[in-house]
């Protein structure tokens, strides 16, 4: 049983392309409903307040990840 627990961490799962930005989401719900409880006046507002954080974050590693791709198709080709 440990075995099979220490090869969830020694080794890593293969992922597509797909995949990584299917795992973007949770992670980054995850941090924002953390980051807005630990910050929050009011706590009605956390779960609306955490889908913003979220979809701003989101949102904003889309758009560097254009920008940076657009950037390498100018200096390449």
């Amino acid at each position: 049983m440990t075995t099979l627990l220490a090869a969830l961490f020694t080794t890593p799962i293969t992922l597509s392309g797909p995949q990584h930005a299917i795992m973007l989401a949770p992670l980054c719900l995850a941090v924002s409903v953390v980051y807005k409880a630990v910050s929050a006046k009011n706590l009605r507002r956390l779960p609306l307040d955490a889908a913003v954080l979220c979809a701003t974050i989101i949102g904003g590693m889309y758009a560097v990840g254009i920008g940076l791709w657009a950037l390498y198709r100018i200096s390449v080709g």
